[in-house]
């Protein structure tokens, strides 16, 4: 179901909104709309912080505010009237804005600072420039152009180092890797890891041995034994294999089906214990899985009494081989996980080696240590000053997008802003303000008031 756009709560200068729609819907129009808005309502202009998730899409933001700050300046007053009804501006208030309204383009470009539009990454390394010396962070490093290339000549690089020395750790998960995956899903494997870097930094920080940290989450949902060879186990076992053979002889009696496979069914009793389990669940089994009909009717009438006998030997072989499907896939993702961690992680040190020694920096170092600056008890107050004495109103373009740590950095520099108005004593008329409305990736939502207001525009595909 569609729900109508409230257009003058979703441009409320009073209101924190999340508004979500689908694509092309003109999410840019209300979200610019807004920073007039809000402008208008006597907010300055370097209190306005706008991020999107492209430099393109903030420079058309940037263009768009710029070319309707002209129209309000030049055009005639009925024009000017129309432009600000369109905007929700209450008929009784047009008149009193009109002076207002002219004076805006004025404002903006004088201002120092006008308002940011600005992406992620931007804000990230403007957070980073304004950190205190004494934090220790790369805010002068220069942002490295070629970061693929960089990357690929780091994996090319340590691919060939562990190849050499297949008795090593990184050598035996290396081969274990490519006899599992191959080379191309390795190479792709590889990619996510270290496109993922911010993530893993977040999820291991502080840990001393993050590939053991991220294994110990990973164990307890898994099989306990592991180191089990349960296709041996299952041939070891005289009733499980006295089972396969009444097994097989029932089938010999059945529909023509079921008389081909009888003879292979019996036969994977001779075989290697892998070998037999192959066997046993291509004619057994249909791709892994139950087949739908236990019996035929020639088979049923054969057995006669003896059918029970039959269902309840097909059903515990059945339910063997899924547990043994079920370990082998415990097993498989342990080896994933250990490998793929070990090599993944590996890499990535050795490209924030190649970084330093570069003396650069990518976005995602950007956005890690400016998290990083924003949790820091010690930091964290100082720049949320530096914060709080601007940007008041923060308009967050496509916020579906926003990944987690991206989130956390935003609410983390809203919590400090919210801290220091506590520890000032700042109450009464100038509500504090409060925790981010809208976490990402969730339904809309409403806020009113706010020292610190929101406003977040999400894509949203609708289905007829």
């Amino acid at each position: 179901m569609t729900i109508p756009l409230n257009t003058a709560a979703a441009l409320s200068p009073t209101r924190s909104v999340v508004v979500e729609a689908c694509a092309g819907s003109g999410k840019t129009w209300l979200l610019v709309s807004r920073m007039l808005r809000l402008l208008l309502a006597g907010a300055a202009p370097s209190e306005l912080l706008a991020i999107t998730f492209t430099r393109k899409a903030a420079q058309e933001m940037t263009d768009r505010l710029h070319e309707w700050l002209r129209v309000l300046a030049l055009e005639d007053d009925a024009t000017v009237r129309e432009f600000l009804r369109e905007r929700a501006v209450a008929d009784d208030e047009v008149d009193a804005l009109l002076s207002r309204a002219r004076g805006l383009l004025e404002t903006v470009l004088t201002a120092q600072p006008g308002p940011t539009v600005t992406t992620f990454h931007g804000w990230f390394l403007d957070l980073l420039k304004r950190a205190p010396l004494e934090a220790g962070l790369p805010w002068g490093a220069p942002l490295l152009e070629r970061t693929r290339q960089l990357q690929d000549e780091v994996r090319d690089r340590l691919l060939a180092k562990w190849a050499s020395a297949p008795e090593s750790p990184e050598g035996a998960a290396l081969l274990a890797l490519l006899a599992d995956i191959g080379e191309h899903s390795l190479r792709a494997l590889l990619k996510h890891f270290v496109d993922a870097r911010a993530e893993w930094w977040a999820y291991t920080d502080e840990v001393p041995d993050p590939v053991a940290h991220a294994l110990e989450q990973l164990r307890p949902g898994l099989h306990h034994d592991l180191d089990s060879d349960p296709v041996a186990a299952f041939w070891a076992d005289e009733l499980i294999a006295a089972r396969v053979r009444r097994v097989g002889f029932a089938l010999e009696k059945g529909g023509k089906s079921e008389r081909d496979r009888a003879p292979e069914i019996q036969r994977s009793l001779g075989l290697p214990p892998d070998d037999a389990h192959a066997a046993l669940m291509k004619h057994l089994m249909t791709a892994g899985k139950r087949r739908k009909k236990q019996a035929t009717r020639e088979l049923e009438k054969a057995l006669g009494a003896g059918l029970d006998t039959y269902l309840r030997d097909l059903d515990t072989l059945e339910t063997a081989l899924e547990t043994i499907a079920a370990i082998q896939t415990d097993q498989r993702i342990w080896a994933l996980n250990r490998h793929g961690l070990l090599l993944g992680h590996a890499l990535l040190a050795a490209y924030q080696d190649a970084k330093a020694q570069q003396g650069v920096i990518d976005f995602a170092d950007a956005e890690w240590q400016a998290c990083r600056l924003l949790r820091s008890e010690e930091h964290a107050p100082a720049l949320a000053l530096k914060l709080d004495a601007r940007y008041r109103h923060l308009l967050l373009d496509e916020f579906q997008d926003t990944n987690p740590l991206q989130w956390q950095a935003l609410d983390l520099a809203h919590r400090g802003a919210r801290r220091r108005q506590r520890d000032d004593g700042v109450h009464g008329g100038r509500p504090q303000a409060g925790d981010l409305p809208f976490p990402p990736r969730r339904g809309a939502g409403v806020q009113r008031g706010g020292r610190f207001s929101a406003h977040a525009f999400r894509c949203r595909a609708f289905q007829h």
